[in-house]
């Protein structure tokens, strides 16, 4: 089983996803050098980041995938699709900080799910931690993994 998140953690020096689409990508290619598929589990996030930069400090705050949707509204933040991350991201000031998150949403796991099942055709997903998904999103998973 094999971690594909914590790429940027609460003692990170700088701010960013959590669990990107070239994170995931890289970890299954390594894997599959030396694993065989059949044999690999990659476990996703079902939880990101809110990243505070101020005062060239950064500091961050988990949160589960609800929660996330329900800070950003608090602060009325839009995110948006970011390509290069696939995931959904947004960005808002407060006073003098800046606050970013790249959101772990059903867009976001249905894109690692595809890598995983439609690329590399590993045996199977795990998530941390359960609890923290919405419900829609294990039609997602159940589409990709039969179960």
């Amino acid at each position: 089983i094999t971690m594909g998140y914590d790429e940027h953690y609460g003692g990170s020096e700088k701010s960013g996803s959590v669990s990107s689409i070239s994170y995931i990508k890289n970890a299954l290619a390594s894997l599959n050098e030396t694993i065989p598929p059949e044999r690999n589990i990659m476990a996703l996030p079902f939880y990101t980041r809110l990243w505070k930069e101020e005062d060239g400090k950064v500091s961050s705050q988990e949160y589960g995938i609800v929660k996330s949707k329900q800070v950003l509204d608090q602060f009325g933040a839009k995110a948006s699709w970011d390509e290069e991350t696939a995931q959904n991201y947004a960005e808002f000031k407060s006073g003098n900080a800046t606050y970013k998150m790249w959101l772990e949403d059903k867009e976001s796991l249905e894109t690692k799910l595809k890598a995983v099942f439609e690329t590399n055709n590993i045996a199977g997903v795990a998530f941390w931690k359960l609890g923290l998904e919405e419900p829609a999103i294990w039609e997602t998973i159940i589409h990709y993994t039969g179960k």
